[in-house]
């Protein structure tokens, strides 16, 4: 009887460390270190997004120094980003400032939250506004770079309204993707319990709506997107912190079904994930491919800013919570 109990202890103990060594990879987050403004936790970094061959990084609140409406974006060089990443340099990063006013807005959308999303095409940029005057709007806005990058201008003569998908708190249009004739943008919350039949919302290049298209029922916050690619393909950051479990209810994860949870993951109730989406003939639609798992420290990161970063991966960034974070994943 002894025997037997030692052979099935031996069963047990090997599948668990079959088990632990097949998981899933999950993907750390390296930091990269920045100073001035930018690194400042009031900057909330809400949106990330590729201008030539500059990350660009959007603050919320643009004025968030001073609340004066004239505020800021901030830019840094692809090839300085790479020279970190290669530890060519190690000292900080100090980003380049873009000007930009936003007194109209702040002033004239009733309960203005700030700015949720950006996307260039060309010289154009779009950006979301958030409002939550009673329920949450959400607002599509356009404007115009300088050729030198030296300030962003907006066209105060038109903002389109996009109308709450459900009555979620402080949850509007978080997520920008722009094609050569078409903006879509995509809610934060489309788990299938709060919202059950989500759609993304798509606008011409003058912000007149055209439809609404179908997105794929997934839990949890969508707060940010890459660019699509040339597969048609993008990444979404999909992140849950367990203080928003009455917000946004999540329902069965479809995602954790399909795919193992990762270490980090099984061990915690906090997800950090990248999910992979195609945009095509007027449709979005999950991929087959498998969702990136973060790799989880002991705090929730609130990611809300994504691009990718050909030949290694992505870089992603913080709000303010736990603190301003801007890193990088490698994935090749």
């Amino acid at each position: 009887m002894k025997k037997i109990k030692l052979v099935v202890l031996f069963i047990l103990i090997l599948t668990l460390n079959y088990s632990s060594e097949h998981l899933p990879d999950e993907y750390e987050v390296f930091g990269i270190a920045l100073e001035g403004p930018a690194a400042d936790r009031n900057a909330e970094i809400s949106s990330l997004t590729w201008y030539q061959d500059y990350l660009i990084i959007m603050p919320q609140y643009p004025d968030f120094e001073d609340k004066s409406g004239i505020g800021k974006l901030f830019a840094i060089p692809k090839k300085e980003l790479i020279a970190y990443i290669n530890k060519e340099i190690t000292e900080p990063i100090k980003p380049l400032e873009i000007k930009i006013n936003i007194s109209f807005f702040a002033n004239t959308i009733s309960g203005f939250e700030g700015f949720e999303a950006i996307a260039f095409f060309e010289n154009k940029v779009f950006m979301t506004i958030e409002s939550e005057p009673e329920a949450v709007f959400g607002y599509l806005v356009r404007g115009e770079i300088m050729p030198d990058m030296s300030e962003i201008i907006l066209d105060t003569t038109r903002i389109t309204t996009i109308l709450p998908q459900e009555n979620i708190p402080n949850a509007s249009e978080e997520t920008i993707l722009v094609t050569k004739d078409r903006i879509i943008t995509i809610y934060e919350g489309n788990g299938e319990i709060i919202n059950p039949q989500p759609v993304a919302h798509v606008f011409d290049h003058e912000l007149n709506p055209i439809t609404m298209i179908p997105i794929p029922a997934i839990e949890y916050r969508i707060t940010d997107a890459t660019i699509i690619d040339e597969n048609h393909e993008f990444w979404v950051i999909n992140y849950f912190w367990p203080g928003d479990r009455e917000s946004f209810q999540p329902g069965k994860d479809e995602l954790s079904i399909l795919y193992e949870k990762g270490k980090t993951h099984q061990e915690s109730e906090i997800v950090e994930r990248l999910v992979q989406l195609k945009y095509e003939n007027e449709e979005i639609l999950l991929t087959p491919e498998p969702p990136l798992q973060l790799k989880l420290i002991d705090e929730a990161r609130n990611w809300e800013g994504l691009v990718r970063l050909e030949n290694y991966g992505f870089i992603i960034a913080t709000d303010k919570y736990p603190k301003t974070i801007l890193g990088y994943i490698i994935t090749q």
